[in-house]
């Protein structure tokens, strides 16, 4: 019922989890259509250590990891806000980034229209934030409005089931095959 229970979907996620963790991030503007570099900025401190429990590898790691297992993969960024004294706009300094692993996730509306996003988490800890302060990397996108997979959200892997039940058999048959070669073999000698 788990795909990633077969050693060779594991092998297969960890080839792509190496090459992604082999990235190095960095915070580009555009001139016209020519990237520039930025490497005086906050987001490239950010991108550089990601938060205090990770380096830039480890953050792509685990993201890359969550993103394949689950499809959808969500970022909380800590932030500071202050307001501009010469325009009077909010502006944010962004100083850390965190991958989480909830285990439910719900979208709420809010009569405004501002959209929400619920989390519930293992330890039954729960907590809601505005959409547009999460970074949410999806993967597969299909029908579900909010989440990548299914239309519930999760992952589909019905079809891959039925290959890795396929692989899994045909290798006991190999197993077997070459048990009972060596078995005449001894015999034969």
């Amino acid at each position: 019922t788990n795909i990633y229970a077969s050693d060779v979907v594991q092998q297969a996620v960890k080839c792509i989890v190496d090459e992604i963790k082999k990235l190095n991030p960095v915070h580009v503007r555009y001139k016209n259509t020519d990237p520039s570099p930025v490497s005086d900025s906050y987001w490239q401190d950010v991108l550089d250590d990601p938060n205090p429990l990770m380096t830039t590898t480890e953050f792509l790691e685990k993201v890359t990891w969550l993103l394949l297992l689950n499809y959808n993969a969500f970022i909380i960024p800590v932030y500071k806000t202050w307001r501009d004294e010469e325009d009077g706009e909010r502006r944010r300094s962004y100083e850390a980034l965190y991958p989480i692993k909830p285990v439910q996730v719900n979208f709420i509306e809010d009569a405004s229209g501002r959209l929400f996003t619920q989390f519930l988490f293992e330890n039954g800890y729960e907590t809601t934030i505005p959409y547009d302060d999460v970074i949410h990397v999806k993967y597969n996108y299909s029908i579900n409005q909010y989440m990548c997979g299914n239309a519930m959200g999760q992952p589909d892997h019905t079809a891959l089931l039925g290959t890795l039940d396929l692989t899994h058999q045909l290798l006991q048959g190999i197993a077997k095959a070459m048990k009972a070669s060596y078995a005449v073999n001894g015999i034969v000698k």
